[in-house]
């Protein structure tokens, strides 16, 4: 547990997030601002992102550290959602501190994304986290949102290739944040291919945190 705590608190540590990120955090949150998946979904972002793209992120969190982080770098239409509604409030505060344009809004998984909406890029650093483990995230004061992926850890990524399959190519290259030591690169990659969507990628470091993307198959006609 101790461990754990250390973690939680270096993962808030404004000074740190504005290092790794150039974000600044005017206030404090209860949500940690970043993890493994974080950091190295931002290497990938910033080698896939080009300016005028329409760029979504699902899970943005109270800091909307990757959409606030990126918005700094690349000129783009950036479309950040989360399931709560306090994150959303939060992570606009962020963008305004660090004189960026996001636009921030409270939706369950793509359920807000207007229906003519076509994005080149979509990321997501969902929950991933086994029940079992996400135990221990809880009691040290971690929204449970945050990190709670459902028995196996890959309930939240099921949930969301079931809506993007309605979406297809409309949302561009997927990018799938998470701790291979948490969950199975396997078992990400076929829940992708299961609901249409094809590897175009993959994204590993020296510490866990690894990228997979996806990429649908063209709309016919």
């Amino acid at each position: 547990m101790a461990l754990e705590r250390l973690k939680r608190t270096v993962a808030r540590a404004a000074p740190l997030t504005r290092l790794l990120f150039g974000v600044r955090v005017p206030h404090r949150t209860e949500q940690g601002h970043w993890d493994f998946s974080t950091l190295i979904l931002f290497d990938e972002l910033r080698k896939r992102a080009k300016p005028g793209q329409r760029i979504l992120e699902l899970g943005t969190g109270e800091v909307g550290t990757l959409s606030v982080a990126l918005a700094r770098l690349i000129p783009a239409q950036y479309l950040a959602l989360d399931i709560a509604e306090e994150a959303v409030l939060s992570a606009r505060k962020v963008a305004s501190a660090n004189h960026v344009t996001v636009e921030f809004l409270k939706s369950n998984l793509l359920a807000a994304v207007p229906n003519d909406g076509r994005f080149d890029l979509t990321f997501f650093n969902p929950p991933y986290l086994p029940r079992a483990l996400s135990v221990r995230w809880k009691r040290l004061g971690e929204p449970s949102r945050v990190f709670d992926g459902g028995e196996d850890g890959l309930e939240v990524i099921r949930k969301f290739f079931l809506e993007a399959a309605g979406w297809g190519p409309r949302l561009g290259t997927i990018l799938i944040g998470f701790n291979r030591r948490s969950v199975s690169e396997v078992a990400v990659a076929e829940i992708g291919r299961v609901h249409g969507f094809r590897p175009a990628g993959r994204s590993r470091a020296f510490h866990p945190g690894t990228v997979l993307a996806f990429r649908a198959a063209p709309e016919p006609g």
